[in-house]
């Protein structure tokens, strides 16, 4: 037999053999028929789709030229990253995943990739995003599908440039010198919670977060407030020149990422303009968010700057007795502990506070508002690195993101020993009516000024439009301004028309009024608008001012008789006004009587009380305490102002020779104290 013949013989029946297979399965399936009816099954690829996507299924222009762009491309070069490329813009947003700059830096930054990806180009087939938690960024060259607005912003103020994909195209049309990446596919939230049994890291689905219903919660809250509680006992034992490296570093550190924190701070304040203009953000919570103002970032610095060149608190013997020989007993300052605080939308505060903490050895979990998520979590990262460098444990300066957490830490009394609200009357009120801790802080900044009869009317402009006007926005702004009847006529006018002239709106009530119309040329009192009883119960943080008259004789006067305490009926009217009314912060007095003025300081019931001084001296730093944890209305022994001062306590100490208690009292054999009081 011929062996080519053979050969031939097998070929065609290895090619025959499969088509009568093939007519066999038709045959049978025929015969079938209600099977062939209802299942098509494809042995060899059971569990893959029949085919691929060959044209994205989103409607956008850009999408589709960039697809037609990229067909021609791969076409024509023959090149396989173009032919990746447009696979990649076939597929869905799912497997287009986003990816953050401090990704792809980390893909990007060890040796063997510095030496691989130097001078090329990084392209991204989807959304490159920012990353706050992210210091410094390098400079990158990255085309992508879309860029982030503060990604954008970053990379290209760190010399880096961001082109889109079909200028990619026109700078490199064959991939070369082109590195391709991708972001991470399971990183979307829905992911996250499928997975194979109990305890293999997937996320519980959790159809209710109230309190009543078990939450998805990652680490515990009472950890990290467990952490903080072992860090203040670390801290209670630094050394002050530890402490004060420690505001060192913070300060460098804070100085040297200061476009960071402003480019965090600009994202924050894009999406408060776009609520302010909803309606959903006052113009006051939108002003003290803005840390691009001038001065104000240079005063975050300086207010660490000043806490640091402050005296240790921590130590300071403020009495000394000597119970008997060899036995004394001193007290001495300490510090308080933990701190809870709780604030709004001032994102220069977590500086403030780290400062003040870490110098007087307390440590700090910080609860900012949801205004300045970004601005609160760069500031806090970066002082969160700031202390790897020193001393100071790494947890003694926390940030709480979310909301929700607030309830489980006031029930931390256990770890927990001061909570510090730094917010409105609902805020203060909730986290009292909650929490068995002792709280710290003031509700409302109702500033009060009084105009009295005697009052000079150069002075009063002075102080009344400084008080108003120098940030409007502030709790010890001034918000009611009452006037003496005897000067309605005289000192108000010249008041009124320079707070006109810097737009404010001043409401008024009744005799007031009256007498800025005879007064004011018409243009002026046009621009006057009655008060409401509400009005003088009103914290207002913005350019309005409520104006009330008090009488010049006392309602309950009865032939000229009066059944005042003090000798002038107004000034008692006056004070009666801002003890009811007002918010026990900071109340001010214009008068040329020092009798006067100090018959008013000792009956306003208040943190602070002036006399011819604008309000807006109610802060720390202008005290010299350097910079503020807050401002106290409550009776205890932080009130005002709160420094460094007013987070420590006391301890007592009493050393001794092995003295005991039953060798004192009454009686024979036993000794006396002796009491005598030592310099401390």
């Amino acid at each position: 037999m011929d062996p080519a013949g053979d050969a031939t013989t097998f070929a065609e029946v290895g090619g025959i053999l499969p088509d009568l297979f093939h007519r066999a399965c038709v045959i049978t399936s025929n015969s079938a028929s209600d099977i062939r009816s209802s299942v098509r099954i494809d042995l060899d690829r059971h569990h893959v789709k029949g085919s691929h996507r060959t044209a994205p299924k989103s409607d956008n222009v850009y999408l589709k030229l960039l697809v037609k762009l990229y067909r021609f491309l791969a076409r024509r070069t023959d090149s396989n990253f173009n032919k990746v490329v447009l696979k990649r813009l076939f597929m869905s947003r799912t497997n287009r995943p986003p990816i953050s700059i401090s990704r792809i830096i980390s893909k990007v930054s060890s040796e063997s990739a510095q030496k691989a990806y130097k001078d090329k180009t990084i392209a991204i087939i989807g959304t490159v995003t920012d990353d706050n938690r992210l210091l410094t960024v390098p400079e990158l060259h990255i085309a992508a599908l879309r860029f982030t607005s503060t990604a954008r912003a970053r990379i290209e103020a760190a010399g880096g440039s961001t082109i889109t994909l079909d200028q990619l195209a026109l700078k490199h049309p064959t991939g070369s010198n082109v590195v391709l990446l991708r972001g991470p596919k399971n990183a979307r939230e829905a992911v996250k919670h499928f997975g194979m049994g109990p305890h293999k890291g997937k996320k519980p689905y959790i159809e209710s977060k109230g309190r009543k219903f078990e939450r998805a919660r990652g680490r515990r809250r009472k950890s990290a407030a467990r952490a903080a509680s072992n860090a203040a006992r670390s801290l209670a034992i630094l050394s002050v020149e530890a402490r004060n490296e420690a505001l060192t570093a913070i300060y460098d550190a804070l100085k040297s990422h200061k476009q960071s924190i402003l480019s965090a701070n600009a994202a924050d304040m894009d999406l408060a303009k776009k609520a302010s203009q909803d309606g959903k953000l006052s113009q006051s919570v939108l002003s003290r968010l803005d840390l691009s103002r001038p001065g104000k970032f240079d005063d975050m610095l300086q207010g660490i700057l000043d806490v640091g060149s402050l005296a240790d608190p921590i130590g300071k013997v403020d009495l000394r007795t000597l119970l008997d020989d060899g036995l004394e007993l001193t007290r001495v300052s300490c510090p308080i502990g933990v701190l809870l605080i709780i604030f709004e939308a001032r994102p220069e505060v977590i500086a403030n506070i780290a400062a003040l903490a870490i110098k007087s050895g307390n440590a700090a979990i910080l609860k900012g508002g949801k205004e300045s998520t970004q601005s609160f979590q760069t500031i806090s990262t970066i002082i969160s690195t700031a202390l790897e460098t020193t001393r100071v444990p790494n947890a003694a300066i926390q940030l709480v993101k979310t909301r929700d957490v607030i309830d489980q830490l006031l029930a931390l009394d256990q770890y927990i020993d001061l909570v510090i609200p730094r917010g409105g009357n609902e805020l203060v009120r909730y986290v009292k009516e909650h929490t068995k801790i002792p709280v710290l802080g003031h509700a409302d900044g109702l500033c009060s000024i009084y105009l009295h009869s005697d009052a000079d009317k150069d002075l009063a402009v002075k102080v009344v439009v400084d008080s108003k006007c120098d940030y409007p926005a502030a709790c010890n702004a001034v918000e009611t301004l009452l006037v003496h009847q005897d000067v309605l006529k005289s000192v108000l006018p010249a008041v009124a028309e320079a707070l006109l002239a810097k737009r404010v709106s001043l409401r008024c009530d009744e005799l007031s009024k009256q007498a800025l119309s005879e007064t004011l040329p018409k243009s002026s009192a046009a621009l006057l608008q009655d008060a409401s009883e509400a009005d003088y119960n009103t914290e207002f943080l913005d350019l309005t001012l409520a104006i009330k008259t008090v009488p010049s004789v006392h309602p309950g006067a009865k032939n000229g008789v009066h059944d005042s305490h003090l000798a002038d009926p107004s000034l008692d009217l006056a004070i009666a006004h801002i003890n009811s009314h007002g918010s026990k912060h900071t109340d001010s007095i214009i008068t040329a009587s020092h009798e006067v003025a100090e018959q008013f300081m000792s009956a306003i019931d208040a943190a602070g009380v002036y006399w011819n001084t604008s309000t807006r001296f109610a802060d720390g730093m202008r005290y010299g305490f350097g910079t503020e944890v807050g401002i106290s209305t409550n009776k205890i022994h932080s009130r005002g102002p709160v420094g460094l001062e007013g987070l420590t306590i006391y301890k007592y100490k009493i050393r001794g020779n092995g003295h005991i208690a039953s060798e004192y009292g009454e009686g024979e054999g036993k000794k006396g104290f002796k009491h005598q009081k030592l310099t401390a």
